[in-house]
């Protein structure tokens, strides 16, 4: 939200030939203070008391060997790859609406730069909903719920998002965008809890990272430049990104009511009724 507002307010105050040249460019340094807050909140985040237990068993137990990659991907290779394509429709949609969304709206669908960025800063507030209400329904239904209905609004806006920005009308083009990062935001709220449940406690956050950047090296980096390749072997016809984008939301959905609910990160089994999970308190390590 706050890089298209950055945008939006360059965009409008700079003219279009500064913009190009180097207004674009500002929001990059500005971003250099972010890069000090990451650090901040990473360096003060604290590890589960599960995971600090396990570190205290390896270190005082010289026989216990690190499990690296290749283990991971001979035991958890067939996991990694379910989980990858349950959140492929979270990173295809986000690439294909929030990236190449941008040139598309701007240049097929004939808006200037100030409105195309004022639709992805309004987008961007309403996904910003989504990730609230999304976790919310994770606690209660269940994280694979979470992402067959986030995988399901992103198959709805596979189907609007190309007609409606041809349609070259604002109001249209701003509800399918809004609506396709809705439902990015919407399934993205259970991404942790899914993947972090999914491998025991010594590998999980490897796990975690390999399955994630595995779906977006595969449906998430080069999706711009192969959305654009395929439409312009169609002569400007989106209907093979369409077909495309369909394809994997319907298998995401399958694979995730298909899959089972992992146990809680503290090993216990977990039930989804509708109703918030009461929490589990684990016990004093300086009383024990």
């Amino acid at each position: 939200m706050l890089a298209n507002l950055s945008l939006l307010v360059l965009a409008a105050s700079l003219s279009p030939e500064a913009y190009m040249s180097w207004g674009w460019r500002v929001t990059f340094g500005i971003a250099v203070i972010l890069v000090g807050v990451g650090i901040y909140v990473r360096l003060k985040i604290e590890e589960t008391p599960i995971f600090v237990e396990q570190v205290e068993m390896a270190e005082s137990n010289s026989g216990v060997r690190a499990r690296g990659p290749v283990y991971i991907l001979r035991n958890y290779g067939l996991t990694i790859l379910r989980l990858g394509f349950i959140h492929a429709p979270i990173s295809l949609t986000f690439y294909i609406v929030a990236v190449f969304g941008i040139s598309y709206l701007n240049k097929t669908g004939n808006f200037p730069t100030s409105a195309t960025l004022s639709i992805f800063l309004i987008a961007n507030a309403v996904s910003f909903v989504g990730i609230l209400v999304g976790g919310r329904f994770a606690d209660r239904y269940g994280r694979r719920q979470t992402y067959a209905v986030g995988a399901a609004i992103c198959l709805v806006a596979a189907i609007i998002f190309f007609p409606l920005a041809d349609t070259q009308n604002y109001a249209l083009a701003l509800f399918a965008t809004s609506l396709a990062c809705f439902g990015v935001q919407f399934g993205n709220a259970a991404q942790g809890a899914l993947f972090g449940e999914a491998f025991p406690t010594q590998i999980r956050f490897m796990g975690s990272a390999m399955t994630l950047s595995f779906t977006n090296l595969v449906f998430g980096s080069f999706i711009p430049f192969f959305s654009a390749w395929l439409i312009g072997l169609a002569g400007g016809n989106t209907l093979s990104v369409v077909i495309f984008w369909i394809m994997i939301c319907i298998l995401s959905i399958v694979l995730a009511m298909r899959s089972k609910d992992g146990k809680t990160l503290e090993g216990t089994e977990q039930t989804f009724s509708g109703r918030r999970l009461q929490q589990i308190k684990t016990p004093d390590v300086a009383s024990v």
